[in-house]
């Protein structure tokens, strides 16, 4: 799983043997082979003292300044050494992603004209990945492709994208839609809802995800504000689940099908996307 926050893409993965068991103690690596023949890396993986078998690979923005493909390497006692690749790109602007003879070139705005930078845009033949970026400040993303037919999915918090497609067989300049969701608020002022959305790698949503909330807020505030230890909430069927809590309190939120554990403070906001407030532990 992997998130772009602030100034670095962050990779969560947890690791199975054959049996399903969790294994634990292993070094996992990220390499990117950039196309002037440089590599960048290897980044190392640290692995969760709190979730033994949980991992996470940081990797600074500033070496995605090329786009390439990521060699990720997987080594642990009693196993053979396995490796996967996965594209990456860090913004829609400059050359673009791809080498193919055609531009795709994609603008997002939201209902109201207004420009939405940093949203992913996935282009896919079927499901396979064949490119992904993040729309630049000027909500601009720019692809390379061979003629054919590709679908074009567009994710970020707070918003609803349609899924479009494109036959390519010349230069293709298209403005994408997104409609912001609604986040009605608690109905305690002094509570902040917090919604989170589930997505898979096709940017379907993803229902039944279990997420677990645990609460640091004084005993005596959480009764007055009916606030237990701990809550447990599941996405609906369009991935979607939320949970309440006090404003300026610290949250410890676990989502169990990602793997992903994150540590956020709550704003002094009626409601707000968890992907706002990432602040990884």
């Amino acid at each position: 799983m992997r998130y772009r926050i602030g100034e670095q893409i962050i990779i969560f993965t947890t690791l199975y043997n054959e049996q399903g068991n969790v294994v634990t103690g292993a070094t996992i690596t990220a390499e990117m082979e950039k196309p002037n023949g440089v590599s960048a890396g290897p980044f190392l993986s640290t692995e969760s003292s709190s979730f033994p078998g949980i991992y996470k690979i940081e990797i600074p923005s500033q070496e995605l300044d090329q786009l390439g493909n990521y060699i990720v390497r997987t080594l642990s006692t009693g196993y053979s050494p396995e490796f996967t690749t996965f594209f990456l790109g860090q913004s829609g602007g400059g050359g673009g992603g791809g080498i193919g003879a055609y531009k795709l070139s994609i603008d997002c705005k939201d209902q109201y004209n207004h420009i939405i930078s940093d949203a992913l845009v996935s282009i896919r033949i079927g499901n396979t990945i064949i490119s992904s970026l993040l729309t630049d400040v000027s909500g601009h993303a720019e692809f390379n492709l061979e003629a054919g037919t590709y679908n074009v999915l567009v994710y970020k918090a707070g918003y609803s994208f349609e899924k479009y497609t494109f036959t390519i067989n010349n230069d293709v300049t298209a403005t994408i839609t997104g409609s912001i969701l609604s986040l009605p608020p608690a109905e305690n002022p002094e509570l902040c809802r917090v919604y989170i959305r589930t997505v898979d790698l096709g940017l379907g949503a993803v229902s039944g995800v279990e997420i677990n909330i645990n609460y640091d807020v004084p005993e005596e505030i959480g009764t007055n504000l009916g606030i237990d230890k701990w809550t447990k909430v599941i996405t609906d069927n369009n991935g979607v689940a939320y949970f309440d809590a006090p404003k300026g309190s610290n949250v410890l939120v676990r989502v169990h099908k990602a793997s992903v554990n994150v540590k956020v403070k709550i704003p002094d906001k009626d409601s707000v996307y968890l992907t706002d407030l990432f602040e990884f532990t």
